[in-house]
């Protein structure tokens, strides 16, 4: 991925990418007793990217600049959005199910 001058918000958005493709057989999140490799959780993120991108195209333009809360237990899952919304260009803020109020 090439990185000009002025692409630092593109460079530092995509570098975890970069690293996956590398390390694409090594495991890359491991949580409660269970593993995920770098090439499944790229796969996971560019899916549902493309779902975001492609099904929630009208929301998603109006969404610029905006803090995506996620609501889920901590696991693998919670993980792959919050990668996600990061590759959608979106600003990710985690919401603690045990808070209710």
């Amino acid at each position: 991925m090439s990185k000009g001058v002025g692409s630092a918000p593109y460079s530092s958005r995509y570098d975890y990418i970069e690293k996956l493709i590398i390390n694409s057989q090594k495991i890359s999140i491991e949580l409660d007793e269970q593993c995920i490799s770098a090439s499944e959780l790229l796969y996971k993120i560019q899916c549902l990217s493309l779902y975001l991108l492609n099904e929630c195209d009208d929301m998603m333009k109006q969404m610029h600049n905006t803090i995506i809360y996620q609501c889920v237990e901590r696991s693998i899952e919670m993980i792959i959005g919050m990668f996600t919304i990061f590759t959608c260009g979106l600003v990710y803020s985690a919401l603690n199910p045990q808070d209710t109020d």
